[in-house]
C-alpha cells in the first residue's frame, strides 16, 4: 500500500490529476472523520477540506515521505480545522490565561490572511480556469466528471489545470510566510565578567560573563572564553584597545555596508551550551544570524543594543546575587579561591 501511495505522488507531481484525485478518495474520510471532532458544523469540515486539498495540491513538491500523505494531508487539515475552531471560540472566561487568547488571535488571523491569499489567487484566474479549479479541487470532481458536465475535452480541461496550477503557485509562494514562534524574552545587562583568584589553571584562565536581570534580581552566569571576556571587561572599564580587534572591525563592517544590529538575544541553551542570535536589519528587511553569547554580547556592548535572554533560560539557570559565588565555586576544584573581575594585565598597562 505504501509503495502504491508514493507512486500516485510522483504521478501527481506530474501533474496528472486523476492520480491526486485517487490520492483524496484514500485520504479524506480519516481527514474528514477527525476534523469532524473538532468542528461540529459540517459546513466548515467541508470548508476545511476544501483548503487543505488545495495547500497539499501546491506543496506537493515538499513531501518529503510520499507513503505517508494520507497523515500529511490529515495534519494539513486538522491544523486548519484548529484555527478554524480558535476562531469560533467562545469569549474567554476572566481566569483564562491572557498568553491563551493572544495566541488564538495570531492564529485567527494567519487563517484569515491565508484564506484571502487563496481567495485572491484563485479570483485572478480566468473564468474556465476558475470554474474548473473550483470543480476539481473544492468540489474534489474527477475530470471525466468535469467533462460529462460541461462538454469541454479531459485534455482541454488537464491543460487549464496545469495553467492554473503555476498561476496559483507563483501567488501563494510569494506569499511572506508566519514569523517564527518567537519565545518570552527578558531583558539584562552585562553586570560583570569574573575570574578566578588565584586561577585553578594559570595557562587557561577562566572568565564568567554575569548578565543581571534589568528590571528584577536574578543574575545569570556564563561561562567563555579568556579573550571574549577579556574584551568585555575591557568595554565594561571604559578603556580601548591599543588597537581595533576583531569584533571592533566586525561592528565597523555592520556599519560600513548599512546593517543595523538591532538587539541580541540568548535564546537557547543545549547540552550546557549556550546559543544566541543577532537581529539585524539588512536592506530594509530583518534578518537573524547565529552566534556565540560571547561575541553576541560583545557587539551588543559596542553598539549600544539591547541584550536579552528567553525567560525559560532565566527559569532555569538564574539565580540571586548572593547565590553567585557558592554557584561558581561549585562548578570548579574545591581549592580555595574568590572571584574577581576580571582586567586584562596588558590592556591595563596600555592604557
Amino acid at each position: 500500500m505504501d509503495d502504491s501511495i508514493a507512486r500516485l505522488v510522483d504521478r501527481a507531481r506530474r501533474h496528472e490529476h486523476e492520480a491526486f484525485a485517487e490520492l483524496l478518495t484514500f485520504s479524506l474520510p480519516m481527514a474528514r472523520a477527525l476534523c469532524s471532532r473538532l468542528l461540529p458544523d459540517g459546513g466548515d469540515v467541508d470548508d476545511v477540506l476544501q483548503e487543505a486539498c488545495l495547500q497539499a495540491w501546491l506543496g506537493l513538491d515538499g513531501l518529503q515521505r510520499p507513503e505517508r500523505f494520507r497523515q500529511w494531508l490529515t495534519g494539513i487539515a486538522l491544523n486548519l480545522a484548529r484555527m478554524r475552531a480558535r476562531a469560533w471560540r467562545p469569549r474567554l472566561p476572566l481566569e483564562s490565561s491572557l498568553g491563551d487568547a493572544i495566541d488564538s488571535v495570531e492564529a485567527v488571523i494567519e487563517a484569515e490572511e491565508l484564506r484571502r491569499d487563496v481567495n485572491e489567487a484563485v479570483g485572478g484566474l480566468p473564468d474556465s480556469a476558475r470554474s474548473t479549479v473550483a470543480a476539481f479541487y473544492f468540489d474534489g470532481r474527477s475530470l471525466p466528471e468535469i467533462s460529462a458536465d460541461t462538454g469541454t475535452p479531459v485534455g482541454t480541461l488537464k491543460a487549464r489545470l496545469s495553467r492554473a496550477r503555476q498561476t496559483l503557485r507563483s501567488a501563494l509562494v510569494a506569499r511572506p510566510s508566519a514569523p517564527a514562534e518567537i519565545p518570552d524574552m527578558i531583558e539584562v545587562i552585562v553586570q560583570a565578567v569574573l575570574t578566578q583568584e588565584p586561577p585553578t589553571d594559570p595557562a587557561r584562565p577562566v572568565r564568567v560573563l554575569v548578565l543581571a536581570e534589568k528590571a528584577g534580581a536574578r543574575v545569570l552566569p556564563i561561562w567563555i572564553g579568556r579573550v571574549e571576556g577579556d574584551f568585555l571587561a575591557l568595554q565594561l572599564s571604559g578603556q580601548a584597545p591599543p588597537r581595533p580587534l576583531t569584533l571592533n572591525l566586525l561592528a565597523q563592517i555592520l556599519s560600513i555596508t548599512g546593517m543595523t544590529l538591532e538587539q541580541v538575544a540568548i535564546n537557547r541553551l543545549h547540552d550546557e551550551v549556550f546559543y544566541a542570535t543577532l537581529a539585524l536589519t539588512v536592506g530594509g528587511q530583518p534578518q537573524s544570524v547565529d552566534a556565540r553569547p560571547s561575541d553576541a554580547v560583545n557587539l551588543a556592548m559596542l553598539k549600544g543594543v539591547p541584550i536579552f535572554v528567553a525567560a525559560e533560560i532565566l527559569e532555569s539557570q538564574g539565580m540571586a546575587s548572593d547565590a553567585l559565588g557558592s554557584h561558581l565555586t561549585a562548578q570548579a576544584p574545591p581549592e580555595p579561591m574568590t572571584w574577581v573581575p576580571a582586567v586584562p594585565p596588558e590592556w591595563q598597562k596600555a592604557k
